[in-house]
């Protein structure tokens, strides 16, 4: 009996087409990353910036690459990003291989999927951070020093009509501008969702055109909303799209060894640029020389007025990437069964974290402290405002407190995907078969056809089916593509098929010529016979013995003959069907 250490379970390897575990594996890194930032906010802001003050470069964790944790936009730009990705990839595949029927009616149910995937969690965690907050949970965050968490904790709502109409407000403020006073960082989920669909509305337009054409789409469209100043949705959502139609003429063989060594250093290089860029400050980027000429740079490539801290991070995100698709052994460091199991909690993650620190990590910290008092005096020093604070603990506390808050974090996250997401998923797949009525559509188009065709069942069969006229040009690069992906696996099959016919012919030799070794000695015994019958009974039985024997394998001989035959026809018979299903 084994018995299961770790929650996640070893990735079973795709058998055909390119492998995308890796999305999972860096979305899991990013939604980590995000927690986080939401820490440092909360604990040391300082880190937003590139050093501790103007003159004061500060600790070590300042610098470019040691800042990511810290970082917050980069992470949320993978978010936009993968989804891009991974929401065009698999109608991209359809419209490659001329399956436009399945690419459209994929498009629509993932476009009914997609809005309740994302909404139903999503009010369910807006529910959760409602009732924190109504029976107390965030009392200590309204109080305690942590300035991030004191802004994001809310004060509970008086009454019983009041509190169900703000729950009911903020369900519907969260999609329509993004504002939740019960879940601030909810604010990504309406761009998220407007990316999905534009991703949908985009291939829709573009699913029956040729492959360098939508390219050109998603390029034009990526430089509209760089030109738009869009860094964060538009830019990643169409970045994603872009690498997803790439990524199906990218040699998986890239970076190996029989590659030249400059196109082998390219993924590096690009993670080195991509992270670098990832570390630009929200704030203060003169106070470093590295910022300051990120900054200046910034000024003459993107557009007036553009929130340099967006635009950096998101080229930042792209260039981690692009570096991931062209790198097998980063594929294979992101396809790691742990990280694909991080990348599945991703989005309970992003969606709990905000309330377990603001309500478990605050009185973790600073439930069990006493506050501190202040005051403000008017001018006749009379006491104007009271108010209290509880300040931080010492650091050794942080570092008991961290690793157990994650652990329930992440232990919450993992219960959301076993009781929660399943919920949700069967939740959306009822509410996308009530609106698209497949069942009952087919049962009346059936209904129908019988009817009027008088039960002809035959002929009813043949009305129910649906047969779509494709262009020449759409079947043409359908045969190409199919011939060029067969072509390796037929060649591939044949030489198997010479290779055993080859070792089958060397064995039939070795077995002739056994035999005409063993039919000479047999001829030898028989010439010698008389002398051996008057000299031995014992040795007339060993000449018997070999006679059966070379019976026995003449028989074999024979055998092997008629297997050879056989599979030569086999080999024949299926060469002739691959080549007449690829013409």
């Amino acid at each position: 009996m084994r018995v299961r250490i770790v929650p996640w379970t070893a990735a079973t390897s795709s058998a055909a087409g390119r492998d995308v575990k890796w999305a999972e594996g860096l979305r899991g890194i990013a939604s980590l990353l995000v927690v986080t930032s939401h820490l440092t906010r909360a604990f040391a802001p300082t880190f937003l910036a590139p050093a501790e003050n103007k003159s004061d470069l500060g600790s070590i964790f300042h610098v470019p690459f040691l800042r990511l944790p810290a970082q917050g936009p980069p992470w949320v730009a993978l978010f936009f990003l993968l989804t891009g990705y991974v929401n065009a990839m698999k109608p991209m595949k359809q419209a490659r291989n001329g399956s436009v029927g399945q690419a459209l009616s994929g498009l629509s149910s993932s476009t009914l999927r997609r809005t309740g995937r994302l909404v139903l969690p999503t009010t369910v965690a807006t529910l959760v951070s409602w009732m924190l907050c109504q029976v107390g949970g965030y009392r200590i965050g309204k109080t305690c020093d942590a300035t991030w968490i004191r802004d994001t904790s809310p004060n509970p709502t008086a009454g019983f009509i009041a509190p169900l109409r703000s729950l009911v407000h903020n369900c519907f403020t969260t999609w329509s501008n993004g504002s939740n006073v019960y879940d601030p960082i909810q604010w990504t989920l309406p761009f998220l969702l407007k990316g999905s669909m534009l991703v949908y509305l985009t291939l829709l337009a573009t699913v029956r055109t040729q492959p360098n054409a939508r390219l050109l789409v998603f390029t034009s469209l990526y430089f509209f909303s760089w030109a738009g100043r869009d860094p964060m949705t538009g830019m990643n959502i169409y970045m994603g799209a872009l690498l997803a139609d790439l990524s199906t003429q990218i040699s998986s063989q890239i970076g190996t060894p029989k590659r030249d060594p400059l196109v082998r250093l390219l993924p590096w290089l690009l993670l080195f640029v991509g992270l670098h860029l990832s570390g630009y400050p929200e704030k203060n980027p003169e106070w470093t020389t590295w910022s300051k000429h990120l900054a200046e740079i910034g000024h003459w490539i993107f557009p007036k007025g553009s929130e340099y801290w967006r635009f950096w991070p998101a080229i930042g995100a792209q260039c981690v990437t692009i570096s991931v698709l062209l790198s097998p052994t980063l594929q294979k460091f992101l396809s790691h069964p742990s990280l694909i199991w991080l990348g599945s909690l991703s989005f309970p993650l992003y969606l709990i974290h905000g309330p377990l620190i603001r309500s478990v990590l605050s009185w973790m910290l600073f439930g069990w402290r006493r506050p501190m008092y202040y005051y403000t005096k008017k001018a006749d020093g009379s006491v104007d405002q009271t108010w209290e604070r509880i300040p931080f603990p010492d650091n050794w506390v942080f570092v008991i407190v961290l690793p157990i808050f994650f652990l329930v974090l992440l232990t919450t996250a993992h219960l959301w995907n076993l009781v929660i997401d399943p919920w949700c998923s069967w939740a959306t797949r009822r509410l996308e078969e009530a609106m698209s009525n497949e069942e009952a559509g087919d049962k009346g188009a059936r209904a129908r056809s019988s009817s009027v065709l008088g039960g002809h069942s035959r002929t009813a069969s043949v009305t129910d089916k649906h047969f779509e006229l494709l262009p020449e040009p759409t079947l043409q690069s359908a045969q190409h593509s199919l011939l060029a992906s067969l072509t390796p696996e037929l060649n591939t099959l044949l030489t198997r098929v010479e290779t055993h016919l080859d070792k089958l012919a060397r064995r039939e030799q070795a077995l002739i010529a056994r035999t005409e070794l063993l039919e000479g000695r047999i001829g030898e015994g028989r010439a010698s016979g008389g002398a051996r019958e008057r000299s031995s009974v014992g040795m007339s039985g060993e000449g018997s013995r070999e006679a059966l024997r070379l019976k026995q394998l003449r028989g074999k001989k024979e055998r092997l003959g008629y297997a050879v035959e056989r599979l030569v026809l086999q080999a024949q018979q299926k060469e002739r069907q691959l080549r007449v299903s690829c013409f």
